[in-house]
């Protein structure tokens, strides 16, 4: 892991970017593809609610995992963590990188996106900590939704796979 990634996860600088809390269902699976000392690590720690260096360590393996496969981190994606407000974070998310603790705990508007009318596009990498089940279930409940799954890619596809992401949305766009 780079140091870029090390130093990140040390600040507890956590995002969850895109659908906050069905993409928690998604990385418990993900968790189960991790070593079992990791695996071990986090059960512990989401049960004690200790959220100490292991679970950082343990974070940062998914993280590389699911979020970003880029090593090192792009220094893109670190200044924007670098800017995150951890104390809206806290309060919104909580402490826990996978159990919602905080205000979104019970924030659903799945039921509302059959109203949304205009076309819309969503994209996730095949590695993506969101999930491409979570993502369809997404897509199937807009009207006029759309989806792309980018290959070789996580969370942040569109920055793996610029051109990839470029493409898909261009011929989306295209056909508006």
């Amino acid at each position: 892991m780079s140091d870029k990634i090390v130093n990140f996860k040390q600040n507890r600088v956590k995002c969850r970017l895109g659908l906050l809390i069905t993409a928690k269902l998604a990385a418990l699976n993900y968790i189960s593809n991790l070593p079992e000392t990791m695996q071990k690590i986090i059960v512990a720690a989401e049960k004690s609610q200790e959220f100490g260096a292991d679970y950082e360590m343990a974070t940062g393996a998914y993280y590389g995992k699911y979020l970003c496969r880029l090593d090192p981190w792009p220094d893109s994606v670190m200044a924007s963590f670098s800017k995150l407000n951890m104390d809206v974070y806290l309060t919104m998310w909580g402490p826990s990188e996978f159990t919602v603790n905080g205000k979104l705990k019970h924030f659903d508007l799945m039921s509302r996106l059959p109203e949304i009318p205009v076309p819309v596009l969503l994209t996730c990498g095949d590695n993506d900590e969101a999930g491409v089940k979570m993502v369809k279930d997404f897509q199937m409940a807009f009207p006029h939704g759309s989806m792309a799954v980018i290959p070789g890619a996580s969370h942040l596809h569109h920055i793996e796979q610029p051109l990839i992401y470029k493409t898909i949305v261009s011929e989306f766009l295209k056909d508006k």
